[in-house]
């Protein structure tokens, strides 16, 4: 969700796409498969960065292929001794490194110093926040004026789900068929469609063969028999027209930008608050979904401090380290799970405490379905477990479990709405169980700028806000 960027130095002339061309890459070099040590060494420098050189056709084929991530091309307004000259800095760097931070000195941000050491005048750099990622490299290279409109290339199930919709559901069903395997049922089916209809369903077939087998140095035979037998069969017909993917996502320089504060207030029970937040990134399911990833939620290290106007004192109500959210709704064609996880210290009024007292680590995560009824909206339900320790507990903790359900409606310029209502019991520590509910409304006053309305209850407590949130 956080994407990546690099550079392709392209050769003049060329009219293949550039997938001959040479991309120039910054990324960190790892040394481990743990997935908490690489999030830790990542974000304190503990990875050394390097520049390398790659034909740009790898490129390709390990997001758009391999990784299903679109690709968004953008031409840089150069001259030759500007170029000239990032290649010879960028030869320079051949055997240097950089210490690697996932959040500031990071893939995006190198490389900008590269293009200014080629061009002293640019001095991008230093107009950029305290962290960095991908879209505000290219944010700013746009509003500069040094990089000009975006060309789309389409991964590959881009292009899958792009080339099936013209497709009738009969056809979809024998495209499916065809790629468990050509036999002789499937082939005879085929053979009663037009010359066209059947070119149209071969080439769905082989895309969904190609993406279930995944692409490998070497294919298993029967990947390789299934596939012979499509191209053959494919081979008959006449050359259909490259398939143009018409798409209606956003480039990225179109969403908000990365950070966030915000102001809202708010009463719960005996209490009138105000409250004050902040995230350095990124996402969630009620903003403005143009330039991101649809349906995702990627927040991290966001802090809300309250203040009771009431009782008096301030207090941190949360602190996250991490919370993920990926809805993959349900498709035939496309079989991934949804799943969430979160971690970082939450207030727990339900626990009848208030203020500090009633902050406590927590970490939780699920798995389940989602679906896409339709007109931008969602709905979802999880299988949840949690962990949670502290002072606020009796018996010092809880470990326990539950299901939650909701749907995220999209009503177009009248905001989007989320609804969630879940049940949690806990197997372990304190026995308390706890059931939730929340609506939350969201207003977008402009790219940067969001209405947000939220009410909350966690059996016993409830509460309701009102607050104002701005992009930065």
């Amino acid at each position: 969700m956080y994407g990546h960027t690099f550079l392709r130095l392209d050769e003049r002339g060329r009219e293949d796409g550039g997938l001959l061309d040479y991309s120039l890459n910054f990324a960190a070099q790892t040394d481990t498969r743990s997935g908490v040590l690489f999030a830790l060494f990542g974000l304190t420098g503990g990875f050394p960065g390097r520049f390398s050189l790659l034909p740009y056709y790898m490129k390709v084929q390990e997001y758009n292929n391999l990784e299903s991530r679109d690709l968004w091309e953008y031409r840089l307004d150069l001259g030759t001794r500007t170029v000239d000259m990032l290649l010879r800095h960028a030869w320079e760097l051949g055997s240097a490194h950089f210490d690697y931070y996932f959040l500031t000195k990071n893939c995006s941000y190198q490389l900008l110093p590269l293009l200014e050491a080629a061009d002293p005048s640019l001095r991008l750099s230093e107009k950029l926040p305290l962290q960095v990622v991908p879209a505000d490299t290219v944010r700013l290279l746009r509003e500069s004026g040094l990089a000009g409109p975006p060309r789309y290339r389409p991964s590959l199930v881009s292009r899958m789900l792009e080339g099936r919709k013209g497709l009738s559901k009969d056809e979809l069903g024998l495209a499916a068929g065809l790629a468990q395997g050509p036999e002789e049922g499937p082939l005879e089916e085929l053979g009663r469609l037009p010359p066209e209809r059947q070119a149209a369903v071969l080439d769905s077939s082989l895309d969904l063969l190609r993406y279930r087998a995944g692409f490998k140095e070497k294919d298993a035979p029967e990947v390789l028999r299934k596939e012979a037998g499509l191209l053959k069969r494919r081979s008959r017909l006449a050359p259909g027209t490259a398939l143009e993917v018409r798409t209606h996502k956003s480039p990225v320089e179109d969403g908000h930008e990365t950070a966030r504060w915000g102001f809202a207030l708010g009463a719960g029970k005996d209490a009138a608050f105000e409250e004050f937040s902040i995230r350095p990134a990124l996402h969630d399911t009620l903003a403005l979904q143009r330039g991101y990833v649809p349906d995702s939620l990627l927040e991290m290290f966001g802090l809300r401090l309250r203040h009771d106007r009431r009782n008096g004192g301030i207090w941190v109500e949360e602190a996250t380290a991490v919370n993920i959210a990926s809805f993959s709704p349900l498709d035939p064609w496309i079989r991934r799970p949804s799943w969430k996880a979160a971690s970082g210290l939450r207030s727990l009024p339900e626990l009848g405490c208030r203020g500090a007292r009633c902050l406590a680590p927590v970490l939780e995560g699920g798995s389940g379905l989602s679906w896409k009824p339709g007109g931008g909206s969602l709905l979802y339900a999880f299988a949840e477990a949690e962990l949670s320790a502290g002072g606020v507990f009796e018996k010092g903790g809880r470990f326990g479990g539950g299901a939650a359900a909701g749907a995220v409606l999209d009503f177009g310029r009248a905001g989007r709405l989320q609804l969630e209502s879940g049940h949690r019991d806990y197997l372990l520590g304190d026995g308390r169980s706890r059931s939730s509910a929340k609506l939350e409304w969201c207003l977008s006053l402009g790219r940067d700028s969001e209405l947000r309305v939220s009410l909350t209850r966690r059996t016993p407590y409830q509460e309701a806000s009102v607050g104002l949130n701005s992009y930065f």
